[in-house]
């Protein structure tokens, strides 16, 4: 049953953060079968007025969430509180409502997100929660099948990280580990251990806090395991080729939109070999096969949804990704060349190319 409420605003209120709305609907639903209809007055002066994002900071270069676009914040803004006209935020929709603004956020953003990347018709695109650190036990719980081993090739922090959590539900073989030359380059291929008793090859495809990046996709052997990517920091900064791997996954908070929501690529053949212990909040045969749409086996964080899918849609298309890249590289040589400059500055890596 789904009870409406209705809120009156005194139409003398001229700061409504849902202009041109006298009367609010108020979504109390558990399913959509029925409606009960109430309304509650508002007492005057009580809506805040828009906030103006004309002293919205130039942009954010610390560790954490990277700078969404004005575009994408002023849309938000303008959602907020009145999603479509409707007079309700995204955040007070049912993710039930087949058809409604919150699935077709969910819809949206996966297609437009496999349109972006080129994302072969053989993968499922996913979103969960919990972020990179719940994939660090979603990929082993997910991937293992009969298998009690999986390969980590370890360049950096976040791939101690994954490699430390999935411990706990395998052995980890480290077919490479940086640590002992202190994270300063990454080898070819050919110089990893790879065994083909591993259910898969776990990368980071760029260390943040060590400062290594794939800046080209691993070409692992005929007849490896395959191979699953960590691309919280590098999704959407540069083209990707997917059929190399078996999996990618990327966290919010970077260039996807705001944290809360985590893109999962996965191929096909791997969906349904999720261990016996597997969290269903972890699974992604629950995640894919969801109904009516994928992804809303668990209430879907509405608002990220909605970010992701108004970022997504300004992108507009793939050579855009491109575009990026080559921005991307330019930014980082300008400081990287200024280091070498300088002869206050020790170096241990050359510049990115």
């Amino acid at each position: 049953m789904q009870l409406l409420c209705r809120l009156k605003i005194p139409s003398s209120e001229s700061g409504s953060i849902r202009p041109q709305h006298s009367v609010l609907p108020i979504n109390f639903s558990t399913t959509a079968n029925s409606v009960l209809a109430t309304e509650f007055t508002m007492a005057p002066h009580a809506v805040p007025e828009l906030p103006s994002l004309s002293n919205r900071a130039l942009g954010n270069f610390s560790a954490g969430p990277a700078c969404l676009s004005d575009a994408v914040m002023r849309q938000a803004q303008l959602e907020f509180c009145n999603k479509d006209g409707s007079g309700m935020g995204i955040m007070e929709m049912s993710h039930r409502d087949a058809g409604g603004p919150v699935q077709n956020a969910i819809s949206g953003a996966a297609d437009k997100l496999r349109i972006l990347l080129d994302v072969p018709s053989n993968y499922h695109i996913i979103f969960m929660q919990g972020g990179a650190h719940g994939q660090f036990s979603a990929v082993p719980m997910n991937l293992l099948g009969s298998k009690t081993q999986a390969d980590y090739i370890t360049t950096g922090y976040w791939g101690e990280r994954a490699a430390a959590e999935a411990s706990k539900y395998c052995t980890v073989r480290h077919a490479y580990n940086g640590k002992k030359d202190g994270y300063r380059s990454i080898p070819p291929v050919s110089e990893w251990d790879i065994s083909p008793d591993s259910a898969y090859v776990h990368i980071c495809a760029n260390e943040t806090l060590h400062g290594l990046e794939f800046v080209e996709d691993p070409e692992l052997p005929v007849g490896s395991p395959p191979l699953v990517g960590d691309f919280t920091s590098t999704l959407m900064s540069r083209p990707v080729n997917i059929s190399k791997y078996g999996l990618i996954y990327a966290s919010g908070g970077k260039n996807l939109g705001p944290a809360g929501v985590t893109a999962v690529i996965v191929r096909n053949d791997l969906v349904g070999n999720e261990t016996a212990t597997c969290p269903s909040v972890l699974s992604y045969s629950k995640m894919v096969y969801s109904k009516p749409i994928p992804s809303v086996y668990q209430y879907p964080a509405h608002i990220s949804h909605l970010h992701w899918s108004t970022s997504f849609s300004l992108t507009t298309s793939r050579t855009a990704v491109s575009r990026r890249s080559r921005c991307a590289l330019s930014r980082v040589q300008m400081p990287f060349t200024a280091s070498l400059r300088s002869p206050m500055v020790s170096t241990t890596s050359s510049a990115p190319t």
